[in-house]
């Protein structure tokens, strides 16, 4: 990334992948034929895929959960744009991700 605004785009279009990956159908606020109770359950869902067997919390994904979730959307882990993803997943900690940051980051984002 080279600079500022090229990471908010890339963080836009991480929102476009994600919509795509957990079957979203709307990519604006307005008119969109999905609810908003209909998109909140379908980013849960995603985010289920993303926990780890036997985790002792079933609302946090883990660092293994995180990287392959880094993956599966194309972010780069040792690059900036894995801070933008955190910041919008309001991660609590690096490499973990709590199921209300996620839902409620990216349902900001659309």
């Amino acid at each position: 990334m080279s600079s500022y605004h090229d990471l908010i785009c890339h963080c836009s279009t991480l929102y476009d992948i994600v919509c795509a990956n957990g079957n979203l159908r709307y990519y604006s606020g307005a008119g969109s034929s999905t609810g908003s109770g209909a998109a909140k359950n379908t980013l849960t869902k995603l985010f289920d895929q993303y926990r780890e067997n036997g985790a002792a919390d079933p609302d946090v994904v883990g660092v293994e959960g995180t990287m392959k979730y880094f993956q599966d959307v194309d972010v780069d882990v040792e690059g900036l744009e894995s801070l933008a993803v955190l910041e919008v997943v309001q991660a609590p900690t690096m490499g973990e991700m709590s199921r209300e940051g996620f839902v409620n980051g990216w349902q900001e984002r659309k």
